[in-house]
């Protein structure tokens, strides 16, 4: 029962208010849960059960990650994943069950972020990621889309159409506070070639995307658009598109 309760609450299925009722009898306390941790990894289900049972929660395995609810703060579920062999996000809840689901929601976006960042095997807070989860929680409405076109089209259509290398030579120069020798060594090319690509660079995009202001929009341009390309590759999140069924409640525990 308690595997098929935390199943309901997760997937959404079930209304609020007889969850709530529902509770009891599945020996689940809504009311105490502060964190959803959401772990991915070979072996989550299992560092999802020792969270929960560290922390005196409860933990599932759902759609394929270790999910566990905590009484514990998300900065408390985080250090304690940071020592299991995962990628883990820890998502603040309120001890409501709309609040536990969208908890749950916010970490598997983080896990996907993390991915995305390179930073798989890391541990977060969701809060930690908030600017990207703001980013891309709208990124829907081609927001996004329409600002990075804007700043950077004309160079990344430039390389596609030329086989150039001007983009990825652009964000390695401002990762390198515009330090050519740094640059050059990074992308493996002689300092005279990197001169070149930046001529060609400012042939494309103007002479002003050296200016301060505009190379911080320069950059966050390039940022995103590789962000992008990387969640991208990876897929929608099968739990946006997934159709409500049975989760997989393996290690669900209490906290006895």
């Amino acid at each position: 029962m308690r595997g098929e309760y935390l199943t309901a609450l997760l997937d959404g299925t079930t209304d609020d208010a007889v969850l709530t009722r529902r509770a009891r009898s599945g020996g689940i306390d809504p009311a105490a849960v502060r964190t959803v941790l959401v772990l991915d990894g070979p072996h989550a289900g299992t560092a999802a059960a020792r969270a929960a049972r560290h922390g005196h929660g409860w933990s599932l395995e759902y759609a394929g990650l270790g999910v566990a609810l905590l009484p514990a703060t998300p900065a408390d579920a985080r250090d304690r994943a940071a020592r299991e062999p995962a990628t883990a996000v820890a998502a603040r809840a309120d001890g409501t069950v709309a609040s536990i689901r969208a908890a749950h929601r916010r970490a598997r976006s983080g896990i996907r972020l993390l991915h995305a960042l390179g930073r798989t095997g890391a541990s977060a807070d969701s809060d930690e990621l908030g600017i990207y989860e703001a980013l891309f929680g709208g990124a829907g409405d081609g927001t996004l889309d329409r600002f990075v076109t804007a700043t950077i089209g004309p160079l990344a259509a430039h390389d596609r159409d030329h086989g150039t290398r001007l983009t990825e030579t652009l964000d390695a120069y401002l990762a390198h506070t515009a330090r050519h020798t740094a640059t050059a060594e990074a992308l493996h090319i002689h300092p005279n070639t990197l001169y070149q690509r930046l001529a060609r660079i400012s042939t494309v995009l103007g002479d002003d995307w050296k200016e301060p202001g505009r190379a911080v929009e320069v950059q966050w341009a390039l940022r995103l658009h590789r962000l992008s390309d990387r969640l991208a590759a990876s897929g929608p999140d099968p739990e946006q598109d997934r159709t409500p069924g049975p989760g997989t409640p393996t290690g669900a525990r209490g906290q006895d």
